[in-house]
Order: structure tokens, then sequence, then C-alpha cells
């Protein structure tokens, strides 16, 4: 039986996150963010992949903590089920669907085509009811065993809904920029941003493109570049995104900020890794030498253009491509095709690219 991994999100000022869906046999009812878990897939990966794919909130898998029964302290777990609990913050919310209950609600989802909607419950109670109809029943026992005698969703959040005392973590050369993580055995270098990153958040940077961010492994790829988190880490906070806010922030829309944006715009952070070298110049000529020299068609074998198929007369002179040997006309050999002094047909060397009005490179 297949494993499948649910989330407990829960706003401090909201309540609990629930999504609404409609099915055919079921009608209109509500669902806990979560689905199957693929193979070779981690649980808590599975967890914050599900919970991108429906709602958008995009959060690093160590956010999410795994629940646990109130009473025996053990980890909630319902059949092939498992649960986390995820604190959700307003730097989370992202999309155009607003709360179907509550309007005057100003956090944002993008959920998928399978829902129509979402809300958020503070009774945990009502929550349970609304959620029965959900995974066979399962989650709504899984909420019940976990909530215990709470009523309250901002119940759940404990100590989690004050201020953390402790500081974020450090932002040394041997951590991971965007999660914190110990990453001195496996580390990625983000040539774009010039920091240290592990291989799951090097695996998020590539997903953006190189538009975006250059990743390359310390191990694999070699190069002497050095990362410096703390200088990035500085300019965030110049602008008004503590060290906090960063790690609280998705893994992808954080680097779609102004502040990330215009970081990329400055820097010169070029990281210094291993560079492609052009061949050696004895390489080149030995290549050269090799190279199998063009055959040249004949003109009695050519009596008319090998491109364009226009007859050849006294007026209407062939040439020989000194690339490939074709013989051509003046046409399809035009003096833009020329590389040296000698004639290149356009098969070989094709024109330039023409020029669009109004776009400029």
């Amino acid at each position: 039986m297949a494993q499948r991994a649910f989330v407990f999100a829960v706003h401090p000022t909201h309540g609990l996150l629930l999504l609404r869906a409609y099915k055919k046999k079921k009608g209109i009812h509500h669902q806990l963010p979560g689905g199957r878990v693929d193979a070779e897939e981690s649980v808590p990966a599975a967890a914050a992949r599900e919970l991108r794919e429906e709602t958008g909130i995009d959060v690093h898998p160590a956010r999410l903590e795994v629940a646990q029964h109130d009473r025996e302290g053990a980890v909630l777990r319902r059949k092939n089920r498992q649960y986390f609990f995820l604190e959700l913050r307003d730097a989370d919310g992202a999309g155009s669907d607003h709360d179907h209950d509550d309007a005057a609600c100003s956090f944002m989802l993008a959920l998928s085509s399978e829902h129509t909607g979402f809300t958020f419950e503070r009774d945990l109670a009502k929550a349970e009811t609304r959620i029965r109809l959900h995974s066979g029943g399962e989650n709504s026992v899984a909420l019940r065993t976990f909530r215990g005698d709470r009523g309250d969703a901002r119940g759940l959040l404990g100590d989690a809904a004050e201020p953390l005392a402790v500081d974020p973590a450090p932002v040394a050369d041997d951590r991971c920029f965007d999660c914190g993580t110990s990453c001195g055995h496996d580390r990625w270098l983000c040539a774009t941003h010039n920091i240290a990153l592990c291989i799951d958040c090097a695996g998020v940077h590539r997903a953006l493109g190189v538009a975006f961010s250059i990743v390359r492994s310390e191990r694999l790829d070699g190069g002497d570049a050095n990362p410096n988190n703390a200088a990035f880490a500085v300019f965030l906070e110049q602008h008004g995104v503590p060290r906090r806010d960063w790690l609280a922030a998705g893994r992808v829309s954080k680097y779609y900020t102004p502040a990330a944006d215009l970081w990329r715009r400055r820097s010169d952070a070029s990281a210094k890794l291993r560079a492609v070298e052009p061949p050696p110049p004895e390489l080149v000529k030995r290549y050269e030498a090799i190279a199998p020299a063009a055959i040249w068609t004949p003109d009695k074998d050519a009596p008319s253009c090998m491109l364009c198929r226009k007859k050849f007369s006294l007026y209407y002179r062939r040439h020989h491509c000194r690339a490939c040997g074709r013989c051509v006309c003046c046409d399809c050999s035009p003096k833009v095709c020329w590389q040296t002094t000698s004639r290149r047909c356009k098969r070989c060397v094709p024109p330039p690219a023409r020029t669009i009005p109004g776009l400029s490179v």
C-alpha cells in the first residue's frame, strides 16, 4: 500500500488550513494538504512537495515537524499515513486565491486544479467534522489524536507561537545559506550569489535556471571558489530581509524578491569555478591536419546549382564552396557567407540573423 503524508498547517491568527474540494460521491468536502509519497522520496520531502503543489506554499522540509500523539508522545501514524505540523507565517502566502469563508482574511494561496477553495478553522472540533470524508475518515481521527483536549487551533502552536529566542542558524561558509544545515562534507557553490548550498537546495537552484542561479559541486566539478555567505546575509539585512525571514520563506519564492534580484544585478561575485579552457593549439593543428579535405564536384556533374537547382549558363556561372565542395551559384554563395577570402555556400555558413524592427539585443 502506497504511503501518504499530510500536513497540519496552522496560522497563529487564522487557524488550521483546510482545502475545499468537490467529488461526485462526496460532494463538497474539506481536506488536509498532502498526498502520495513517491518511490525513493523521503516522507518529509513528499509532504513539502504536496503542500507546494496543492497550495503554492513552498517550505523546506526542515520546517515540517513530525506530529505526535498528544498523550503518548509517539509519532502520529494512521495505517499508511504519516502526519506533520507546520506553523504558517504571513510570508508563506502566495497566489491569487482568497479564503472562501472569510473575505477579510489576507492570506492567499495558489490552489491546484483539484481544489475549489480553502478556509481556516480555529475550532478543531469543527475541523474534525469538516475533514471526516477525506481519506476514509483517518485524517479526522488523526486530528482528534493530535489535538487532545485543545479546542482552539492556536493551542497547537504552544511555544511556537511566541518569537524564537534563539538565533537562526549561523551563516558560516560550511553551512547551506538557504536552510542552515551543515554541508561541509558535500558543499555546492552558487556562482551567481557566491554562497554555499547543500545538495537539496542546489537541486532547487538548478530548477530555477541559469538566469537565476548557476551552481557547481565543489567535490565533483572542482574549482577554487570561496563562497561568502556573510556578505549576502548582510546585504539582505540592509534591505529589510532578516536572516530569520529568509530561512522561513519559500525556497523558490525567496529568489524572486527585490532584494535577491538587486543582489544578482549588483554582485560581481563571479565565483572562480573551473572554466572550460580552449584546446591546445597543437591539438587543433593535428585535428585540422587529419580532417578530410572537401571533395569538389566536377563541373560536368553539376549542370545546375546543387542548392537552388537553377541551371548554369555562360552568364550564370558556377562556383565551388571551399568547405564542402558543392557546385553552387552566386545567389547561394553571397559574400556575407565568406568567413575568409575563400568562398563559402550558405549551407556551410548560414546568413546572419535578420533584425526585427523594435527588438534590440
